[in-house]
């Protein structure tokens, strides 16, 4: 229950205020009306197919929130329970690195998206112990099996699963040295084929396009963003960007307990198979999105893998066992403190307040600069557009669109396109600081849509706060 708090306190106060997370719950409304046409946004229909029954039952952002936070616990429990049982851990430690990893401050945050990493993370899980299994048991043929079927149920939930097909393929040729035979390779390939022809056929039968899933997926997967307005390119080298990262924002302990782990374990950490694959996962996703676009939930998959190896290397110190308990309530302690200064902080918002006023306009349409904050608390009967654009608010005022909506959203994704928009004190209906804007993690998370550097991102925060991060609402009339 203490982690559950952790991840869903004040989320009430908080809304979906990242981009993401609206466009989610806006295209789950879209899909529970019957309307279709963004099922294949963003290449995840797996994700809105599996999140539309609780949308469906509840009809409530905050309980999609709370289904997001128990996806994550899963993935958390299960994977702690794997590697306890592995090195024989009593229920005390069981309960100790549980806490420490489910504190983890990342844990927390993507906890709160309503978007698809705690159900890729938990995909993910289950791929990484099924296939430790199949290195174990290389006999029974199930396990590498199930781990396959798994994976090709995250390609359609998270596009980004071919990153862990390339992983897990780097480590099959490089030390698995398994004897593959040509049913196992026919079996393979219908596995991961069967996900593209039946999101295909969907795609038929809906009337959405059967050609709409493999051009969301290529375009999404090999070119660029589907957003519009993105212009970085999918490669983008800089091997610092999660190393300071690290420093910045995650508990020391965890990278300093993998330097001792490493120390400590030696040759012991390449000769068990679970250490093995993890060092090689973690090792591999760290390089490996190094050389691409940045953003903290590139690591999703390795957070936890870098917490429980640095909790390893904690108890593998020739200390006092006490000591190590010291230090992991330390951890878990300074784990509550971060995420109350990086996310708690920011929770608090004036998105239902704005909503609360346009629902006394009653308008038909507003338009927003970039962001989607105040989506979940509009009214049914009011439609919201977004605008990238100055000639997008202009082509809205012509049309008689009436209410624009200047959100500092536009200041996180580092636009300047609406600073030349002119308007008077006697237009606003509404202005007030918004301060789940200046939540660190909001700009770091776009660090893959603007290019810039880790320090570039906290510079352009702090810039940001300085010029004021509002929503304001005004009047063309």
């Amino acid at each position: 229950m203490g982690l559950f708090f952790l991840r869903v306190n004040k989320l009430w106060e908080t809304g979906v205020f990242d981009y993401d997370s609206a466009k989610n719950s806006i295209i789950l409304t879209e899909l529970n009306s019957g309307n279709f046409a963004n099922l294949f946004h963003h290449a995840s229909p797996g994700f809105y197919l599996i999140y539309l029954p609780i949308h469906s039952l509840f009809n409530n952002f905050l309980f999609l929130e709370y289904f997001t936070a128990l996806l994550n616990l899963l993935a958390i429990w299960l994977l702690v329970l794997h590697f306890s049982r592995l090195f024989h851990f009593n229920s005390n430690m069981f309960l100790w690195l549980l806490a420490f990893v489910g504190s983890a401050v990342y844990q927390i945050v993507s906890s709160r998206y309503l978007a698809m990493e705690a159900l890729s993370l938990l995909l993910f899980v289950l791929i990484f112990i099924h296939y430790h299994k199949s290195l174990v048991r290389p006999e029974n043929n199930r396990y590498i099996i199930f781990a396959q079927i798994i994976l090709s149920l995250g390609v359609g939930v998270n596009y980004k699963f071919i990153l862990v097909i390339l992983v897990f393929w780097g480590y099959e040729i490089l030390f698995a040295k398994r004897k593959w035979n040509l049913k196992m390779l026919f079996t393979s390939a219908f596995i991961f084929v069967a996900p593209f022809v039946f999101y295909t056929f969907l795609g038929w039968l809906l009337g959405i396009g059967w050609d709409n899933y493999g051009k969301h997926f290529f375009v999404q997967a090999f070119i660029k963003d589907m957003n519009p307005n993105e212009e970085v390119s999918k490669f983008n080298l800089d091997l610092l960007y999660y190393v300071k990262y690290f420093l910045y924002f995650e508990n020391p302990l965890s990278w300093i307990g993998i330097i001792v782990f490493l120390f400590a374990y030696q040759k012991k950490s390449w000769a068990i198979p679970l250490l093995k694959l993890s060092l090689f996962v973690v090792l591999a996703f760290f390089l490996g999105m190094s050389l691409l676009q940045k953003a903290p939930r590139a690591l999703l998959f390795i957070f936890p893998l870098i917490y429980i190896i640095g909790f390893l290397g904690i108890f593998a110190l020739p200390i006092k066992k006490w000591i190590k308990y010291g230090l992991i309530t330390l951890g878990i302690a300074l784990n509550i403190f971060l995420t109350n200064e990086n996310v708690w902080k920011y929770s608090n918002s004036s998105y239902p307040e704005l909503a609360s006023v346009l629902k006394l306009k009653s308008p038909k349409k507003i338009i927003s600069t970039a962001g989607l904050g105040v989506s979940p608390f509009l009214s049914p009967t009011t439609q919201l557009q977004i605008a990238l654009t100055r000639e997008e608010v202009k082509q809205y005022k012509a049309s008689g669109g009436k209410y624009l909506l200047f959100d500092s959203y536009s200041q996180i994704i580092n636009s300047q396109e609406f600073e030349e928009i002119k308007y008077n004190s006697t237009q606003i209906l509404f202005e007030k600081e918004e301060n789940s804007l200046a939540s660190p993690y909001l700009f770091l998370e776009h660090s893959e849509y603007t290019g810039l550097n880790f320090e570039e991102t906290l510079l352009l925060r702090k810039k940001a706060i300085e010029n004021g991060l509002k929503i304001r609402l005004i009047t063309f009339d």
